[in-house]
């Protein structure tokens, strides 16, 4: 079985936490990657995993966007990176 882990930050054991069943998390036959670019590589070359675990915050500018001020210059940044 393939499985297939995106996030930048975390390896699949730090997972283990947000999940209700984090016994897969434990495994070590994860495959790690830590960004859109590699994660199109790998599905590339390897096909569609088994498993694939996404993190949701892959591009840190969409968390320093202010929403109440739409004049924040980062706001025009919104969609320009990839993300899980």
């Amino acid at each position: 079985m393939k499985k297939l882990f995106l996030d930048d930050i975390r390896q699949p054991k730090d997972a283990c936490y947000l999940v209700l069943n984090p016994k897969i998390y434990w495994d070590d036959d994860w495959f790690v990657v830590k960004n859109y670019v590699e994660f199109c590589s790998w599905i590339k070359r390897n096909g569609l995993p088994n498993i694939i675990s996404f993190d949701h915050d892959l591009a840190d500018i969409h968390y320093e966007v202010d929403f109440n001020d739409w004049n924040d210059n980062t706001a025009d940044q919104l969609g320009v990176e990839e993300t899980g």
